[in-house]
């Protein structure tokens, strides 16, 4: 009964609410609605909006239902009833309310039938991976009640926006901060790229340790290594010891060295899963746990790395391959930085993540995208791509070279001089140029090919 009546109050609500029905119509369909004249009406306004294109009233329906051949008379008077009793329908004055109702309307229904789906692919003895997809559909309705940016009348917004020079969240390298007009930007993904065994899971820690430094809230989700092992990276950073050290060094010295700084710390939680379990829809579920357990919201969120998630939506087999999988995985993670609710009244949130470059990458500073080892696929979805260089002549002078080879921050791709501390997991400003750098290098048997260029380059959106 109580779903009959809000089926009644959509129905009702398309006719004589014009804001609701143009946010609304198009997540609605003949199956959200039970009752056989409440589906007929809605199979009508939808039969009657793709004929004319534009939104019936009333009497165009009543019209419509009595010259239809589908209906018998009975079915036809009832029909005509339930239009009849909508004339002296009261109208939902809260518009962003009834959106509100409506959207948890259609995901129970939506949900319920995806149980019974779920029920009989189970039955039958089928693959576990379509009850995931049907789930997600079910839960994945999101009426946009915003009316978006009115570009006439935000002039003094977007000058505003203009002139923030730092809108990002630091990088803790101020060389890349400029690049980045400030760091990394909500909604977006981030990649840093390295051979194995060049920096990837130093590159994350660095840039985690630094913004936890600055008060911030860090998920860091570790499918490689150990949640403690990670955290002694994080001490080793933080604390300013090297990793070799902390062992060597009693319990009450590393304890009151991290009491001293705690007060000043944001949160950082290390979460950790064996590699190729974990996928977004578990991500999403853990973010929402941290915020209903604990009160907390993520300023950004680490996962080293994303090559060693799986996807919700398909498999790698199912895929075809590396390309479609691997894509299919960067696609998840960036539709969800956009959504994600984030600390500080936001949403969207920067996730960070890595990914790996071929052998032939080691000692080698004739890298481009196109090295990568997983999948371009990956290139293509996300927003900055970071790669880290670097020869044996860089690592006795504890430098590297971050190679920026995608950009949708400003758009600037050229290479920076990095100095890298392994010992403490830490990428830091370096006092050598590029030029520098390639004079030091230039007796090694390495091919150089340094992208100093301030422009757009090889910039792709």
């Amino acid at each position: 009964m109580i779903i009959n009546k809000m089926e009644e109050t959509i129905l009702q609500s398309l006719f004589f609410d014009n804001e609701f029905y143009s946010k609304s119509f198009g997540a609605l369909n003949t199956e959200h609605f039970s009752d056989f004249s409440d589906a007929a009406i809605f199979s009508n306004i939808k039969s009657f909006v793709v004929e004319n294109d534009s939104r019936p009233s009333l009497r165009e329906i009543a019209l419509q239902v009595k010259n239809s051949v589908k209906y018998n008379d009975k079915q036809k008077r009832e029909i005509l009833e339930k239009l009849n009793s909508f004339a002296k329908f009261e109208k939902v004055e809260n518009t962003q309310f009834l959106l509100k109702e409506t959207e948890k309307f259609i995901k129970k229904v939506q949900l319920t039938q995806a149980v019974y789906d779920a029920a009989d692919i189970l039955n039958k003895g089928e693959e576990f991976e379509p009850i995931i997809a049907k789930v997600t559909e079910a839960l994945n309705v999101n009426f946009d009640t915003t009316g978006g940016l009115d570009y006439n009348s935000s002039i003094d917004e977007r000058v505003e926006y203009y002139h923030q020079s730092l809108k990002g969240l630091s990088t803790g390298v101020k060389a890349a901060d400029n690049m980045l007009n400030g760091g990394f930007m909500d909604k977006t993904l981030n990649v840093f790229l390295s051979a194995s065994g060049g920096g990837k899971s130093a590159a994350l820690v660095s840039v985690a340790a630094h913004m936890i430094l600055k008060g911030r809230n860090i998920l860091y989700i570790t499918l490689e290594m150990s949640e403690k092992e990670i955290a002694k990276r994080f001490d080793a950073n933080i604390l300013d010891y090297e990793t070799k050290a902390l062992k060597s060094s009693s319990a009450e010295e590393v304890a009151t060295a991290f009491n001293n700084i705690k007060h000043q710390l944001g949160q950082l939680y290390i979460k950790e899963y064996s590699a190729g379990t974990f996928n977004v829809l578990q991500l999403k579920a853990l973010v929402e746990d941290y915020k209903n357990t604990k009160g907390v919201l993520f300023d950004a969120i680490c996962i080293d790395y994303l090559t060693l998630m799986s996807s919700y939506r398909t498999s790698l087999a199912k895929s075809g391959g590396t390309y479609g999988f691997y894509k299919s995985i960067s696609e998840e993670l960036h539709g969800f930085s956009k959504v994600c609710e984030a600390n500080g009244n936001r949403t969207g949130i920067p996730i960070i993540s890595a990914s790996q470059l071929r052998r032939e990458a080691f000692n080698n500073l004739e890298v481009g995208m196109d090295s990568i080892s997983d999948s371009i696929g990956i290139i293509q979805t996300c927003d900055l791509v970071i790669g880290i260089l670097s020869t044996e002549t860089l690592r006795e002078r504890k430098e590297s070279i971050w190679r920026f080879m995608k950009n949708r921050n400003s758009g600037i791709l050229k290479d920076i001089v990095v100095k890298t501390d392994f010992s403490k997991m830490r990428f830091s400003d370096a006092e050598s140029s590029i030029d520098d750098v390639e004079n030091v290098i230039r007796d090694e048997d390495i091919s150089l090919s340094f992208s100093s260029n301030s422009s757009f380059g090889e910039f792709k959106f």
